[in-house]
């Protein structure tokens, strides 16, 4: 009886005691906090800038003869050879993840991927695209967004990844247009991205903007491919471009 007693005096006692729970949120902070919730449904936060991981990876590797040792993954930049005023980013972090990016998107824009350490920040950068034209990264920034890339955002390029990079080699192209407006450009390189893959630029050249198709190291793929263009109703002419 007196065991009995004792618990319901404590229980008695605490239900008296002042609660140390934290007050409840106004209706206000949590509507805010609800929305903020449903931007973030989605999201792949692996992409975030925030994610640190060290430059190595330890991976357990199968011998074949049961036996199993350590090996060091060592994870080498992929840096831009092509000049350009703008790349939009896509990822900040592990040197893995950023690998896997590279790997993902780099069949979106063959041979436009970059992967890049900062040496301040430690990070592995994704880079996409080479972009002369802020317009033509903001296309591919909203890409970027549609293909699971919440955060990807413009980075206007600085030395050594700006404008200032040259290629080794000319590159040939296909220039299908000459155009006075850059809009006129624009509309048109994006009519013939939609119906071709080939890269296509434009080119402010000789006072005009110029639409390109190609960018071979090779004069004879460039040949195929003005009479593919021809086949669609757009004729031009090869030219060389020093990159």
């Amino acid at each position: 009886m007196k065991t009995r007693l004792s618990w319901l005096c404590l229980c008695v006692f605490l239900a008296g005691c002042p609660s140390t729970r934290e007050a409840a949120k106004s209706d206000d902070d949590l509507d805010r906090l609800v929305k903020a919730s449903d931007r973030n449904a989605g999201k792949k936060l692996d992409f975030l800038a925030d994610e640190r991981m060290p430059n190595e990876e330890y991976v357990v590797t199968d011998t074949g003869s049961g036996d199993t040792s350590a090996t060091v993954v060592e994870y080498k930049e992929v840096v831009p050879t092509k000049g350009a005023k703008y790349r939009v980013q896509v990822f900040s972090g592990s040197p893995l993840n950023a690998s896997r990016n590279l790997a993902r998107l780099d069949s979106v824009h063959p041979g436009e991927v970059y992967m890049v350490r900062d040496s301040k920040s430690d990070h592995w950068k994704v880079w996409v695209g080479n972009y002369m034209i802020r317009e033509e990264a903001e296309r591919a920034r909203d890409q970027m967004v549609q293909l699971g890339y919440p955060d990807a955002w413009i980075n206007e390029m600085q030395p050594p990844y700006s404008s200032e990079v040259k290629a080794q080699v000319p590159l040939f192209w296909v220039q299908i247009g000459s155009y006075s407006v850059e809009s006129s450009a624009l509309k048109i390189k994006t009519e013939v991205e939609s119906r071709q893959p080939d890269r296509v630029e434009v080119r402010m050249k000789d006072g005009a903007w110029k639409v390109w198709v190609g960018g071979y190291p090779e004069r004879g793929p460039a040949d195929e491919l003005k009479q593919k263009l021809a086949g669609l109703g757009y004729s031009g002419f090869v030219v060389k471009s020093e990159e």
